[in-house]
């Protein structure tokens, strides 16, 4: 199985998102059980057996982004993988080996989440790619019929397709009569009628007659194939939402890394109290200031909406394009289907 269709659920990131989560379970099962403590003070590790499960499960479900925290340090480009690195290890040095374990789970946990939405909109294209047949029966000059792979159809060949069968590529009909299925193509539940003349397209499903064709297009450039091309664009397209929120977080994070920085330091010189409760204000702010989700869950929504759209017919031409919809008031539709906004 290739890399870009195994499940997300299946990699070495989720499984070590699971081993962190069943081991902060215990810990904390552990906890419950023993009437222990789950702290274990400033600069110090725990290392009788509730320690040593918070602990594991930190470095497990943490090393899904360690590494890319420490990339993020030596490029001085601070990102969300930065701001998890800092909060675990804070959370180790000030004590708290279950917050540390919980912020490594959980964040895998929403990683995780991330990596399936867009391989279900990865899906969907997908989807849409195997509704051509992988085979056609190809007209020979003596009349004979040769199956060849539909990637290897070319404009001109006459290509024959009998009841129950796919159309493999754009068409004229130049023999044969019978009703098509348009569904996949264009939405519209009910047959089609085609005869001698008629224009039919790949992916659409002959119903109850005989068909020949002759090719209008290459493979590759069918009607599903430039709808295909347009969702992959469409994906790509970033919305003016996800423009400002890229911008927004370039400065932000940065700008939050420098304040939790200064709330750690500058209080406790001040004489404002222990440098430890500030160390601890200092690194909450961090967590909680993080813009990962707002930056997360942007991108994700308008592909998993553009592709779940094509899916079902409505094709969509980029992110702009979809946030538009969010002012539409009233869409009415007239008796062929067109709408009117």
């Amino acid at each position: 199985m290739s890399a870009a269709s195994r499940s997300p659920w299946r990699t070495q990131e989720a499984w070590r998102t699971y081993v962190s989560g069943t081991l902060w379970v215990l810990g904390i099962a552990l906890v419950a059980t023993s009437g222990t403590a789950d702290v274990a003070g400033w600069l110090r590790l725990r290392l009788d057996p509730v320690g040593v499960v918070f602990l594991a499960a930190a470095i497990i479900g943490g090393w899904n982004f360690f590494p890319q925290g420490i990339r993020a340090i030596r490029t001085i480009r601070l990102d969300m993988n930065f701001l998890m690195t800092i909060a675990i290890i804070g959370a180790l040095l000030i004590g708290e080996p279950l917050e540390a374990a919980a912020i490594a789970f959980l964040f895998s946990l929403a990683e995780l989440l991330e990596r399936h939405a867009v391989a279900g909109a990865r899906r969907s294209v997908e989807e849409l790619i195997r509704l051509t047949p992988e085979q056609a029966r190809v007209v020979m000059p003596d009349g004979s019929e040769e199956s060849v792979p539909t990637a290897a159809l070319r404009k001109g060949q006459r290509i024959r397709v009998r009841p129950g069968e796919k159309i493999p590529i754009d068409g004229r009909v130049v023999d044969g009569e019978s009703a098509v299925n348009q569904a996949t193509l264009t939405g519209e539940s009910v047959p089609v009628a085609k005869t001698i003349d008629d224009t039919v397209f790949a992916s659409t499903v002959n119903q109850d007659g005989f068909l020949e064709i002759q090719a209008t297009t290459d493979a590759g450039d069918t009607a599903l194939d430039r709808v295909i091309r347009l969702v992959r664009q469409a994906q790509s397209r970033r919305a003016p939402i996800e423009r400002f929120i890229q911008r927004f977080a370039r400065y932000y994070t940065p700008a939050v890394t420098g304040l939790a920085a200064l709330t750690m330091v500058l209080p406790p010189l001040l004489g404002w109290g222990t440098w430890l409760d500030w160390f601890v204000r200092g690194l909450t702010l961090l967590v909680v200031a993080r813009p990962c989700a707002l930056v997360i869950a942007t991108p994700v929504t308008v592909v998993s909406a553009i592709t779940s759209a094509a899916r079902h017919g409505v094709l969509i031409k980029g992110g702009e394009y979809l946030e538009a919809l969010g002012g539409i008031c009233t869409m009415a539709f007239d008796k062929i289907g067109r709408a009117h906004v």
